[in-house]
């Protein structure tokens, strides 16, 4: 009586593994996703944190979305439609997307929560911690158990989308409940950029001399030289006398003809 032959060695090695190939493409395909996840196909927005996906209509889990006709408010009071934004950008960002949810949670027949993914790029992106991230949601700790925690800080430090506004949840904006989330709002880049300009120290004053004195100084030494070298070593004292008496009357007229320049300046400046 023969010996049962094992499995790999009935098969073959090259069958067994095409055999893996198989199961492997089998279970990273469309159709796999499509049964392994609650809901599977093509996302239509109703807003921004909610959409309906294989007939069923869901609100993304673990966040708190605005409301599609919520308004916030700039530091100035300027009101903007944050929630069509948001709505906006989702549409966006899902647009010719195949996307999968599970199902985490269901309220009732109307509310069903649910976290959704796509793969793009060899990646998968998380639906809720975009909308997180980009500013145009919070995180719901109660639900994610600080999931998008650390998503909704870098959207806050960096000034994004609702981070810039007063603005409510949307159940109180729905409710007509004048209250509003409170935080610490970041500066903004450019005041940051202008505080630091104001410690830096103002330049040190330079002090011009006036342009008579500097042209009278010149004129002066240039022509105490050039008389100097006129006067031969044979000169008498008289002549040195003389030629020195001639140089400051030079001068004295010169200095006239500087004043009289400058005042005739100032005249024409005040006449402009």
């Amino acid at each position: 009586m023969s010996a049962e032959l094992p499995f790999h060695k009935k098969v073959g090695p090259m069958k067994l593994y095409a055999a893996l190939i198989i199961a492997v493409a089998f279970t990273f395909s469309p159709a796999y996703a499509e049964e392994s996840a609650d809901l599977f196909g093509s996302p239509m927005v109703e807003e921004s944190g909610q959409m309906t996906l294989d007939g069923v209509r869901i609100d993304f889990w673990g966040i708190h979305a605005l409301a599609g006709d919520q308004q916030c408010w700039t530091m100035d009071e300027k009101p903007w439609p944050c929630g069509e934004h948001a709505s906006t950008a989702l549409k966006h960002y899902v647009s010719g997307k195949l996307v999968r949810c599970k199902i985490k949670e269901t309220a009732n027949k109307n509310k069903t929560f649910a976290q959704c993914f796509f793969d793009s790029d060899d990646k998968t992106h998380d639906i809720a911690r975009y909308l997180v991230s980009n500013g145009w949601a919070m995180d719901n700790s109660e639900q994610s158990l600080g999931l998008y925690e650390n998503d909704e800080q870098e959207a806050r430090h960096k000034r994004r989308a609702i981070w810039t506004s007063r603005f409510q949840t949307a159940e109180d904006w729905r409710n007509g409940i004048d209250r509003y989330i409170k935080y610490e709002m970041e500066p903004e880049p450019d005041s940051e950029k202008s505080a630091e300009v104001t410690k830096i120290a103002p330049p040190t004053p330079v002090i011009v001399q006036p342009v008579i004195v500097v042209i009278k100084e010149r004129d002066k030494k240039r022509h105490k030289s050039e008389k100097k070298d006129d006067l031969s070593s044979t000169a008498t004292t008289e002549e040195v006398d003389s030629s020195i008496k001639n140089t400051d009357v030079y001068l004295k007229a010169r200095e006239r003809e500087m004043e009289d320049l400058a005042k005739k300046e100032e005249n024409a400046k005040i006449l402009q």
